[in-house]
């Protein structure tokens, strides 16, 4: 390093950006600071290439800006400023003789804190519940699940974050579930599959009428044409067609199979809420096509896209869906299953909510050991890359529990079950 010190000062005398350095014949820069696949907290990033030992001559440009080299840092350095998101930083490498190396660097900026709420006391407890948004409200839907004696609930939470306060109160369901799915739908949100067991295997066991809770919390039964979903722990995802929205539920449990790989179809017929019904377009049982994960969690991508990660046996999964036409056969979408990378912390049981710009945040969940999560971190489809977020836990590690988008950026997250193995009613926020 003391010959590229020299070197590069006299260069800098003489005006020179290109630095000649070793002779091993490695041309790539080193990237030394910061770790770009953690999440970073701050718009402002200072980039720092280190080239390696080689006997070319180097310069750099990074979105088409020359960047001069730094004697003193002995490194190329790029002051980058970020906007929230994904960020696409693209570089080339120069020699003597032109480009050496194109490529893009990738980094995320997300201002994710953790903010201090109070609530509503004598709420119950409740794991493997599901949640959405309530109509254009401002409030969350948290129903269903199982409580602290493990048998299902009749019931759900409204809440409304007002402040630092969450204000809930109890509205009935028309059938005790757990382990169904909570899509927006209409102004209102739609309950399907579940079961009124943990762990359910015969017919019996599953919960089959979907029900429709409007935007003043009343809930109906609605009407299925071709069949009822026999469903459970499974994840549940609306796409729009020329008007027409259709509602797939993928994986899951289904009955005989603890770990489903199929997927089921349904049509939305009608756009007024209490009197829309639904037809089944799948076959009895499921059409192929998705992955057989234990625990998966689901997060909206954009209009036709979405991730899925879970575990498959005792190793971490993540899908890249997407729905595209034409169709095939009776269905209005193709289906793209494509495997992606896996989180850091192989997981399932967890949650995943979808923070907009190609970005999806996955909180909490359980190991294959059965330990729960603190841990989030951020999956970005559109490049296939993992980012952590570091500094960032849960107050209180669990798994089962509900993680709902609320306006202002902010994700509560309730219930589930932590360390102690029993259901809780405990919220929480996180700020992006």
């Amino acid at each position: 390093m003391r010959r590229l010190a020299l070197a590069c000062l006299l260069l800098a005398v003489v005006g020179c950006d290109r630095v000649p350095i070793g002779s091993d014949g490695d041309i790539s820069p080193v990237l030394i600071s910061p770790d770009l696949s953690e999440v970073q907290t701050s718009p402002d990033l200072q980039i720092r290439f280190v080239p390696e030992s080689a006997s070319l001559r180097l310069g750099l440009q990074v979105e088409d800006v020359e960047v001069p080299y730094d004697t003193t840092l002995q490194a190329f350095v790029y002051d980058a400023r970020l906007i929230r998101g994904l960020n696409a930083i693209p570089y080339t490498l120069f020699g003597d003789d032109g480009p050496l190396r194109r490529d893009t660097l990738y980094a995320v900026y997300l201002p994710l804190t953790q903010g201090v709420i109070s609530t509503t006391t004598g709420l119950p407890a409740r794991t493997s519940a599901a949640s959405a948004p309530l109509g254009t409200t401002g409030q969350g839907l948290v129903s269903g699940g199982f409580g602290v004696s493990r048998a299902p609930l009749a019931s759900a939470t409204i809440l409304q974050l007002v402040s630092t306060q969450i204000l809930a109160f109890e509205i009935d369901l028309e059938r005790a579930r757990g382990g169904h799915t909570a899509t927006e739908l209409l102004d209102g949100v739609l309950l399907m599959g579940g079961a009124s067991t943990e762990a359910p295997s015969a017919p019996s066991d599953f919960v089959r009428p979907p029900e429709w809770i409007g935007p003043n919390g009343e809930a109906r039964t609605v009407q299925v044409d071709g069949g009822e979903p026999a469903r459970s722990g499974h994840v549940a995802r609306a796409v729009l067609l020329d008007g027409t929205t259709y509602v797939y539920l993928l994986g899951g449990r289904t009955p005989g199979a603890a770990a489903s790989s199929t997927v089921d179809v349904y049509r939305v017929d009608g756009d007024r809420g209490f009197g829309f019904t639904l037809t089944r377009l799948s076959p009895e049982g499921g059409a192929s096509g998705f992955a057989a994960l234990a625990g998966p969690a689901l997060a909206p991508i954009g209009d036709r896209s979405a991730v899925a990660v879970g575990l498959d046996g005792a190793e971490g999964a993540t899908l890249d869906l997407r729905w595209s036409t034409p169709g095939t056969g009776t269905f209005p979408f193709s289906l793209s299953v494509r495997p992606g990378e896996p989180l850091a912390t192989p997981r399932t049981d967890a949650e995943a909510v979808d923070l907009g710009g190609g970005l999806a945040l996955v909180t909490g969940g359980r190991t294959a050991g059965g330990e729960p999560l603190g841990s989030v971190e951020v999956y970005a489809p559109g490049i296939d890359r993992v980012f952590s977020v570091p500094g960032i836990q849960l107050r209180v590690p669990r798994s089962e529990h509900t993680a709902t988008i609320f306006g202002g950026g902010r994700i509560v997250i309730g219930g589930g079950r932590p360390s102690a193995g029993s259901a809780i009613a405990s919220f929480e926020v996180l700020q992006f």
